[in-house]
């Protein structure tokens, strides 16, 4: 999940089926207005877990871009720090 800070104004790109979740926490994270904020889905988007929905991710990435300002900044979590941010989900299942 890269993010840029610059100035008064963030910049985002995420995997996300919520490009405006993630702008909106994205920009609260930054201290900016929505105005100054841009989020780039990609078009594989997915993001269904519990962190996807809390944009834990994205709060993460620009809190780290804050400390390096007009450089990009990619954050990856490895699948157990994905698994700790989740939350157990309902059993279910299709036929």
């Amino acid at each position: 999940m890269p993010a840029l800070l610059n100035g008064d104004k963030v910049e985002v790109w995420t995997a996300t089926q919520s490009a405006e979740g993630s702008l909106a926490a994205a920009c609260e994270e930054a201290g900016v207005p929505l105005a100054n904020g841009e989020s780039t889905s990609s078009i594989w988007a997915e993001d269904s877990g519990a962190a996807g929905v809390r944009k834990d991710y994205t709060r993460q990435a620009v809190a780290i871009g804050k400390t390096f300002s007009g450089n990009p900044v990619k954050l990856i979590w490895s699948r157990e720090e994905d698994q700790a941010h989740d939350f157990y989900g309902r059993f279910r299942s299709a036929r």
